[in-house]
């Protein structure tokens, strides 16, 4: 989750970011460093914890100062990760969440899943100046073969429940288009789960694209 601070009497814009996972907070936290040392222009910091628990995080002095939050809910574990092969047969690696102890929504069932967005919603709302943007990554999601859910439909419904505005819902292709062709970047177990299911007789297709949500502070 991604924040922007802008705006007011700041001096220059400042950045901040938040994840439960101290994996990746290390290597945002080396990300900033290394484009600091690079001459890049504001300030950043990272925060590893909880975002359901959002304003307990950030700087008070945050509060209504936010001009744009990006976010992306942790959903998936099966449309993640890089496949290699060994000589041991084909391998999957960095597609799983960290810890399921620390809390991470990924592994608390969609009903809590998206009461916790929920709640990242409405504390988001707090944390954005009047006109400030969010904007939302996500897919729908398969929990069986047969079984697609409108994740971005209910997150979309969470968003708006916390009193944000919708501006725009659009696709963002996870393919390139090659000579009037679409080339998607599924992985090798996302393929093979969309034949087992066409072989049963169930007409599943490779999702290629993710909604981007974008709602407004009025």
């Amino acid at each position: 989750m991604r924040y922007h601070v802008g705006g007011g009497h700041a001096p220059r814009p400042a950045r901040f970011g938040i994840d439960i996972e101290p994996s990746y907070t290390a290597l945002a936290e080396a990300n900033v460093a290394l484009a600091s040392s690079q001459g890049a222009a504001g300030a950043a910091t990272v925060f590893t914890g909880d975002a359901t628990g959002l304003l307990d995080l950030v700087p008070a002095s945050a509060v209504g100062r936010v001009s744009l939050v990006l976010t992306s809910p942790p959903y998936g574990r099966g449309t993640h990760g890089l496949v290699h092969t060994t000589r041991g047969g084909v391998r999957k690696r960095d597609h799983l969440y960290g810890d399921r102890e620390r809390g991470n929504l990924a592994y608390a069932g969609w009903s809590r899943l998206l009461d916790g967005f929920a709640s990242i919603m409405s504390a988001s709302y707090q944390l954005l100046r009047p006109g400030g943007i969010v904007v939302i990554t996500s897919r729908p999601v398969r929990r069986q073969r047969d079984d697609l859910i409108d994740l971005p439909g209910e997150l979309l419904a969470a968003a708006r429940s916390a009193g944000l505005v919708s501006v725009e819902r659009t696709a963002a292709m996870l393919a390139a288009v090659r000579d009037g062709q679409v080339v998607h970047r599924a992985s090798m177990f996302g393929m093979m789960a969309v034949r087992r299911s066409r072989d049963d007789g169930i007409p599943v297709h490779l999702v290629a694209h993710e909604d981007v949500l974008v709602l407004r502070r009025p």
